[in-house]
């Protein structure tokens, strides 16, 4: 033990200097800087009292300052009365007559014996481009208690200028100084729908309508404008006269109107367009319809079929049956393949053209040529079929022709006998196929492209064709329809 302090706490000379150098500098550092200040004259003292005084007399008037903002503000957003502050003899001495609440201020609305909040709140309803057309629309004011609404009730005026009157059923108030008399509601605009007496909004609404192409063909399509009151149609009902000019009369059932000028005979539905069907006295619209049903490959096989026109009215139908003569050649063909037709000859020895000869046809594999072999199908719709056809990639059944552009129900039922050949398809590998290949595919398109590719990297692959169903913007229809033309390997 002794030896261990020893060798520890025994210094050499050097080492001795060595300490008592740092004591002596050590008790420097501590006595030099007392001495120093004991030394030095007294330094003069800076009296800061009155500068404190400043900032304790600023902070009073902030704190002054603050306070009144938050008075203010809770009389501007609450009311008075929700001010701890308020004083009742204050308020303002209410003054109950008639008034328009179109034209109400704050002040006057505390003339009313309506709280402050509740007149600020009106104030600024109607600063902010609110308005009142009737007396129940004061009631949008969620702070106005329904005893001060019940009270002012009955001293509500509102000017029919602002575009409603103040009654319930909010109808509107005729002209006196125009009399009714009879209109055509097709040649009206804002100026004279406001004179038969109807409301600004239902003026500028039959006026808009019409601009844009809008048209009444008979007196019960006025019901359009939904602005329009009932009673105010009831009023104006007798009035409305519509020329027959404008493609339907003004009659409830809609009918067309003969032309006089033509006398009715028989004709050929297959061989109408536009004009003669006009001068069998049909109107414009199913004029029309007719000419486009034949010009996209219809056919009328017997009389009835001319029903198939949806906007033909049953009247119009039985005036002209008796008239409608379809020849013999244009009749529905019974069996799968029609007997060859021999050629005939006119009175004047030349042979006329035989009709065409529907046979047996593989769709998948019949070029243009031979879809025209088909009756009814023509070099526009036998491109369609073509390009439809390489943009499946073949025809999976034949149900697919009904997607042909412009091919109707009537022309595919009367080619479906004829059809064979479905079912070998082009085939798409839905775990190696990029999002740009399968795009072009009719029923994938770019959204579904991208979800089956992603699906694919997200579960490793598709082990069956039925995980594709997974994929949420897939319908179960369309997976039914692109189930043929896919595959896994």
């Amino acid at each position: 033990m002794k030896s261990f302090f020893k060798e520890y706490f025994t210094f050499s000379r050097r080492d001795r200097a060595g300490i008592l150098i740092l004591s002596v500098m050590i008790m420097a550092a501590l006595i030099v800087p007392r001495i120093l200040s004991a030394l030095q004259p007294p330094s003069m003292q800076t009296d800061f009292s009155a500068f404190k005084q400043q900032i304790e007399q600023y902070s009073t008037q902030i704190d002054s300052a603050q306070q009144a903002s938050k008075e203010q503000y809770k009389n501007e957003k609450y009311g008075a009365e929700n001010n701890p502050n308020f004083d009742p003899t204050e308020a303002v001495a209410v003054n109950l007559q008639p008034f328009d609440p179109n034209q109400l201020t704050y002040q006057t609305a505390r003339q009313l014996g309506l709280p402050a909040r509740t007149a600020h709140t009106i104030e600024n309803f109607l600063q902010k481009g609110g308005k009142f057309y009737k007396k129940e629309d004061l009631k949008k004011i969620y702070v106005l208690s329904e005893a001060d609404y019940q009270r002012l009730e009955p001293y509500i005026q509102i000017p029919p200028k602002d575009g409603k009157t103040a009654t319930a059923n909010n109808t509107s108030t005729p002209n006196a100084n125009l009399p009714l008399q009879a209109f055509d509601p097709n040649q009206l605009n804002f100026e004279r729908a406001k004179q038969l007496g109807l409301n600004e909004k239902t003026a500028h609404a039959i006026e808009n309508y019409l601009q844009k192409g809008g048209k009444f063909y008979k007196r019960e399509d006025l019901k359009k404008i939904y602005t329009l009151p009932e009673s105010d149609y009831q009023r104006l009902e007798p009035y409305i006269q519509i020329p027959p000019k404008d493609g339907k009369t003004a009659t409830a059932n809609n009918t067309s109107t003969p032309n006089a000028s033509i006398p009715l005979q028989a004709f050929d539905p297959n061989q109408l367009n536009f004009e003669r069907a006009k001068q069998l006295g049909l109107n414009e619209k199913t004029a029309h319809a007719i000419e486009n049903y034949l010009q996209k490959g219809g056919k009328f096989y017997k009389k009835e079929d001319l029903k198939k026109i949806y906007t033909l009215p049953e009247t119009d139908y039985k005036r002209l049956e008796p008239y409608i003569q379809i020849p013999a050649k244009d009749t529905k063909p019974n069996n799968t393949q029609t007997a060859e037709i021999p050629t005939t000859y006119s009175s004047s020895g030349k042979a006329r053209q035989p009709t065409k000869v529907s046979k047996p046809i593989n769709i998948n594999t019949s070029d243009t040529t031979q879809w025209q072999q088909l009756k009814g199908i023509g070099s526009g719709y036998a491109r369609q079929i073509v390009k439809l056809r390489n943009q499946f990639g073949g025809f999976a059944n034949k149900e697919q022709l009904k997607e042909v552009y412009g091919m109707t129900p009537e022309l595919y039922s009367q080619i479906e006998p004829y059809l064979q050949g479905a079912g070998t398809v082009k085939q798409i590998n839905i775990n190696k196929a990029t999002a740009d290949e399968m795009k072009t595919h009719p029923y994938i398109k770019y959204k579904l492209a991208d979800a089956i590719v992603k699906y694919r990297q997200q579960h490793r692959g598709y082990k069956a064709i039925t995980d594709i169903k997974n994929i949420k913007i897939l319908s179960e229809d369309n997976y039914t329809k692109l189930a043929p033309y896919l595959t896994l390997n």
